[in-house]
Parts: structure tokens; sequence; C-alpha cells
């Protein structure tokens, strides 16, 4: 459900349809926020305003003017690319456990696979700690000399 629909069910109305939703502009299709379309509107914002900076300083014949055009083109060109990415990247499908408490046996075998792991983590161990405790232990029994 995208966060027009949720946003069209707590009005109520479907002539809410064709406003404009600002939540929007940071969303996945999936609803979710999209870090990659809000840095995206961000930078795109700052290349625009850089740009027409640049072309009123161009206008009035400052220096630099032109290489904050260029440099505010690639910005411009940075936040379509990180739109781009948004739109085009898969969204991850969501799978709703909430009807079932069941689990495929894929999921059982690595359950079962993490657990023989760790098992066999935890008597290495322990081995390894009878190992040492059964090294003899070495007691110095020269006097201390750091009270002098």
């Amino acid at each position: 459900m995208t966060v027009a629909s949720e946003y069209i069910n707590k009005k109520g109305m479907a002539s809410q349809r064709n406003k404009f939703v600002v939540a929007e502009l940071f969303s996945n299709s999936d609803g979710k926020t999209s870090g990659s379309g809000f840095v995206g509107i961000m930078v795109g914002t700052l290349g625009c305003v850089a740009f027409a900076t640049a072309t009123v300083g161009y206008i009035f014949n400052l220096p630099n003017t032109i290489d904050v055009m260029q440099q505010s083109s690639i910005f411009i060109g940075a936040a379509s690319a990180l739109l781009a990415a948004r739109k085009f990247s898969p969204s991850p499908t969501i799978i709703d456990n909430s009807q079932s408490n069941t689990i495929d046996c894929s999921q059982q075998t690595a359950i079962e696979n993490q657990q023989a792991i760790n098992d066999a983590a935890f008597a290495q161990s322990i081995e390894q700690k009878a190992e040492i405790d059964a090294l003899p232990h070495v007691v110095d029994n020269t006097p201390d000399n750091t009270n002098l």
C-alpha cells in the first residue's frame, strides 16, 4: 500500500487521490522512505539553486560563475542518478507471516545449520579451556622488589 493510498484511506475521500502529498517524494513504491530518494531530492534542489544563482552572477559578470555552473550541473546529474536508482531498484518483497506460524524447509534447515555451528563452536571452546586448565601452572616464588 503506497503512502497516497494510506492518505486516501485515512481521509476517507477518493477525491484526495489527485492531491499532492509531500511524503510521496521520499518514498518507494512500497511506501517506505527511500534514502536515495531523499538525498537525490536534496542534492537536486541544491544544484538547481546553485545553478540559478550562478546564472544571475553570470548576468552581472561576476568571476568564477562558469565553474559554479559546472559544479552545479554535476550536482544535478548526481541527483538524477540517485533518483533513477530509487526508481529502478527492485523493492524488497515483504512476507506477511502473521496469518501462519509455519517456517518453510529452507528456513528450518538454515536455523538447524546455525545451531549446529554454534554448538560446535561452544564445544571447541570448552575443549580449549580444558586443555588450558590441564597445563601445569608455574608459580613465581621470586620476591617482589617493587617495594624498595
